[in-house]
């Protein structure tokens, strides 16, 4: 605000000749994130097509909601996203995983500073409480033809997922019903 738009787009414009090698587009980024010039689906669409680590470190920075209750949605579903993305690394290497789990924490500690936190472990705990709320009132259950799948927590707080079809429990999710997007999505969240 300091600078105003002008000054800005030429301070921004000559951050490439300020850096060596890629630290410009980074530091770029990153602004553009917090000006909200690029926008949060943009960069979710990098995440996923390209696994881009720079737009999960960004994705925490792009300005949330006035307004509380879809501010808190929006963190949540931020929040959600950046751990399936963390998920989705272990289909590679330990070292990209390494990586991939750095890009992830730091995009939580972005998020957790823009939601107005100043621990992230507490705004951890904070969106894994909201996300498992429901949960802690009942079990959630799908259920698909004769096949009911129940997702509930234990007296030790350990997530379960009890399989039954016509009353008779099963000791997993058949072959043909696990791939039903309902039950694809319990059993995400477990």
């Amino acid at each position: 605000a300091p600078l105003g738009a002008q000054r800005w787009a030429t301070l921004h414009g000559a951050a490439r000749l300020a850096a060596g090698g890629n630290g410009h587009r980074r530091a770029q980024l990153f602004a553009e994130a917090m000006l909200g010039i690029v926008d949060e689906q943009t960069l979710r669409d990098r995440m996923t097509g390209t696994r881009h680590q720079d737009s999960v470190r960004a994705l925490g920075l792009v300005p949330l909601p006035h307004d509380e209750p879809d501010r808190t949605a929006v963190t949540l579903d931020r929040y959600l996203t950046l751990r399936t993305f963390e998920r989705g690394s272990a289909a590679f290497g330990s070292q990209r995983q390494a990586s991939e789990r750095t890009a992830v924490r730091i995009g939580i500690e972005n998020l957790a500073r823009s939601a107005g936190f100043a621990d992230p472990q507490r705004f951890i705990w904070s969106m894994e409480a909201a996300e498992a709320g429901d949960l802690a009132d009942r079990p959630v259950s799908v259920t698909e033809d004769d096949l009911t799948v129940t997702l509930s927590v234990d007296d030790d707080g350990q997530p379960q997922l009890q399989v039954a079809r016509d009353g008779r429990p099963l000791k997993a999710v058949p072959a043909k019903q696990r791939t039903l997007p309902s039950i694809t999505a319990l059993r995400d969240r477990k």
